[in-house]
């Protein structure tokens, strides 16, 4: 629903630059659903068997947020080439993001499920240029 992303590029001493990425976003609003379907055949909607009525948007997701970390270090290795080492770290935070299940027919109702996002993880890399 809402959402902020900031980004910076820090060029340090020695050849060596830092860049981060954070990212927040709030918790997004999803609808309910009872399963009844009004004509009789399996189906979900809002209606529930009693006649009652399920408002739309009423279930709240949880918020959000990562930061991902890169740096690098370029090596001079002539004139003109220059090998530049890069080591990167996504959702430094391992926050865990969850999709849940909206059925209210369900025994699992109202519960998180499988993770919607991705764990940490991080990758080394080589860049040469020539």
């Amino acid at each position: 629903r809402h959402t902020l992303r900031a980004n910076s590029i820090v060029n340090l001493p020695r050849g060596v630059m830092l860049a981060t990425i954070f990212q927040y976003g709030s918790g997004n609003y999803s609808s309910i659903s009872t399963g009844f379907n009004l004509q009789g055949g399996p189906g979900g909607n809002r209606f529930r068997r009693d006649g009652t009525f399920v408002p739309i948007n009423t279930f709240k997701g949880d918020a959000a947020h990562s930061l991902d970390l890169r740096v690098s270090k370029e090596f001079r290795l002539g004139p003109r080439m220059k090998l530049t080492g890069i080591a990167e770290v996504f959702n430094i935070y391992n926050d865990k993001r969850y999709s849940y299940t909206l059925l209210e027919t369900n025994r699992n109702f109202g519960l998180p499920q499988a993770s919607a996002g991705p764990p940490r993880s991080g990758q080394l890399a080589f860049r040469l240029a020539f």
